[in-house]
């Protein structure tokens, strides 16, 4: 139950957000999502004691790396879902990502593969690859993209998020989960923020101005963050990390399906197959 809240948090917000994403700039977008999370997500801070909480000093060097990954992944996958119906963006990256972790942990912690793992990599990559070329009926609400610029955007993501990924979960072998996930999250709207700088020192373009009203949607829109990072950290705390990872990629296919109804993204037959290719690789890779 605790898995499947945590999908279903993750998700509806993913999906809800959207809304936002198309019509305001990824950059920042992603920094008033974030922003958000400095208040919506404190009661994670309530999973930890005071020592817990203190302790994250110690860390502070590898979440505010993996912050700002987290922030450029943010902000190149925020442009995926501007070209990309969500189903589709949300798998591939989904599987690349995977992928990526796979190397990392191959690279840094010696967690070599089996037969079984690598023929579920090369399933997932081929599926990828042809539901990254399967990009007939493009639909209005979309942004044009050609498949160089969607293809370098999804392994940019996917990479990105990869490491940032490994160094959370890396101090959070040491650190409460909910600690290091609050920090990391909030971390995220720092380097943004730092981002949104940068770029208005070099392009002189500024941050997005939006209304107060448009800033509690957000905040709204992205709260059930809160019930997908709490969740899970509960979930992996009580019952096997293999099958809330399994609960959680299911969250694509709902992903597709509120998709359908929200922003009329109607996936063909050929969609629901190469997703469901992906996932099914996924789900062999956590497994095996």
């Amino acid at each position: 139950m605790l898995a499947l809240i945590s999908m279903l948090g993750y998700t509806i917000q993913g999906v809800l957000m959207a809304h936002f994403i198309r019509k305001i700039d990824p950059l920042s977008i992603g920094f008033y999502r974030n922003l958000t999370f400095v208040v919506s997500l404190l009661p994670l801070l309530l999973l930890a004691n005071f020592s817990e909480i203190i302790a994250v000093k110690d860390y502070w060097q590898e979440l505010a790396f993996a912050a700002m990954l987290g922030a450029a992944a943010q902000w190149s996958s925020f442009w995926t879902v501007r070209y990309f119906p969500l189903g589709i963006a949300g798998a591939i990256k989904m599987g690349l990502f995977a992928i990526f972790s796979i190397i990392l942990g191959v690279l840094f912690a010696e967690e070599f593969l089996n037969g079984k793992q690598v023929f579920a990599v090369i399933f997932i990559l081929f599926g990828a690859i042809l539901l990254g070329r399967n990009d007939e009926d493009k639909m209005p609400h979309l942004e044009p993209v050609s498949f160089l610029k969607g293809t370098i955007l999804l392994v940019l993501t996917s990479v990105l998020m990869a490491v940032s990924f490994f160094f959370v979960a890396k101090v959070s072998r040491d650190l409460n989960p909910g600690v290091s996930g609050y920090f990391w999250e909030t971390g995220i709207a720092f380097f943004a923020g730092l981002f949104l700088l940068c770029r208005k020192w070099f392009t002189g373009q500024s941050i997005e101005k939006i209304s107060w009203k448009t800033f509690g949607l957000i905040f709204l829109t992205a709260w059930p963050t809160l019930l997908g990072t709490g969740g899970f950290v509960l979930a992996v705390k009580y019952g096997p990390v293999g099958l809330v990872n399994v609960i959680g990629v299911s969250g694509v296919f709902v992903s597709v399906i509120l998709a359908h109804f929200l922003y009329q993204e109607k996936l063909r037959p050929s969609h629901w197959w190469l997703i469901t290719m992906i996932v099914v690789g996924i789900i062999a890779l956590k497994v095996f």
